[in-house]
């Protein structure tokens, strides 16, 4: 199991299947902490997509918006499946957005974590049956992200990698 408040035995993510990402290595703070933060954001997609993950970058946001952010910051080549909010018929929190990322990269739910930032990304999760968890930078309507009662909050994507493929 992917929630750490259920079972968590470090080293469990090792043959992990797919990280689901929505959590953008960027938030509109100053130029020097967003490049630190792209950068640490790459760092950690390399070292997933190096051990075999499957990455998926899901958002509500436009996929042509989306498709360019990624680029912009060299990110694009990371994910093996990008959904924007115009992508499928429903937007998360919907459960059936992550359900088409486990169909399309052939994953289990119980093998799977959808990493986010926001309320909707937990709850979104849920709906599918997944790992919920967060970073806790990005947009949460003002709110602290652990309000939203989240399986995990790690403190960076980097921490999210190293958690996922501890041994």
């Amino acid at each position: 199991p992917l929630r750490p408040k259920t079972a968590v035995l470090p080293g469990r993510m090792r043959t992990a299947e797919a990280v689901c990402t929505t959590a953008w290595p960027g938030s509109g703070r100053d130029s020097a902490a967003e490049s630190a933060t792209v950068s640490a954001g790459g760092e950690a997609l390399l070292q997933l997509k190096q051990a075999g993950v499957r990455l998926a970058c899901t958002t509500n946001k436009e996929l042509r918006h989306t498709e360019r952010v990624l680029a912009v910051t060299g990110l694009d080549g990371f994910f093996d499946l990008v959904i924007g909010g115009d992508s499928l018929a429903e937007k998360k929190p919907h459960r059936s957005v992550l359900e088409h990322v486990m169909r399309t990269l052939q994953c289990s739910a119980e093998r799977t974590a959808h990493v986010g930032d926001s309320s909707i990304d937990v709850q979104a999760a849920r709906n599918a049956g997944v790992g919920a968890w967060v970073v806790p930078y990005g947009y949460n309507g003002g709110k602290p992200i652990e309000t939203a009662e989240p399986d995990h909050v790690f403190p960076g994507l980097l921490d999210v990698a190293q958690y996922a493929l501890a041994q």
